[in-house]
């Protein structure tokens, strides 16, 4: 089914900050012999790819599937600022030989596979509530970045993002209040 691949990707955000940081620690890649940075900077650069690889793919779903305007113009939006983040991440990701997110977990796989069944105002519903949560999830993940980040350009970048995560969020909250309160 077509729309497996999207909701596949849907949410992976949900649960993206909740893995504790390690240490600072470097090791060197045994078959390319490359430096990599363990700790904050590499695994903030996996969790914001897996963000963003998700929000593309679950937004991609709710342009197709979400029946209220203001849904569909949300998960439109996403799909362009998330892609525009993704760009820029994988941007520095490659200059610092970090890798990127390859794939999503099964976890995130079961929760689209629900999202996936839902329909009408219950998609839309469910979809709004799971972009409230994983902004919030975002939110910390790129505020803890800006402030402790050793890689100055992820710094950078992360603070450069924390204003456009608190806009989506801040709209994600409104449209979840408007659609609770039945209001389309």
């Amino acid at each position: 089914m077509r729309t497996w691949s999207w909701v596949f990707g849907a949410l992976f955000l949900l649960g993206l900050v909740a893995n504790s940081y390690s240490g600072d620690k470097k090791s060197t890649d045994k078959e390319s012999g490359t430096q990599k940075a363990k700790g904050n900077d590499a695994e903030f650069v996996q969790k914001a790819s897996e963000s963003d690889m998700a929000e593309i793919e679950i937004s991609k779903l709710a342009v197709k599937q979400a029946t209220d305007e203001r849904v569909k113009k949300f998960a439109t939006k996403m799909v362009e600022d998330h892609t525009k983040s993704s760009e820029q991440l994988t941007h520095i990701a490659k200059l610092r030989k970090l890798d990127l997110a390859k794939e999503i977990t099964k976890a995130h796989r079961d929760k689209a596979e629900k999202l996936s069944k839902a329909s009408g105002a219950d998609f839309d519903r469910q979809f709004m509530q799971t972009q409230v949560q994983a902004h919030e999830e975002a939110l910390k993940l790129f505020q803890d970045q800006a402030k402790n980040g050793q890689d100055p350009e992820l710094r950078a970048f992360a603070a450069k993002t924390v204003p456009v995560i608190e806009h989506h969020l801040k709209m994600a909250q409104e449209i979840t209040k408007g659609l609770q309160g039945g209001a389309k």
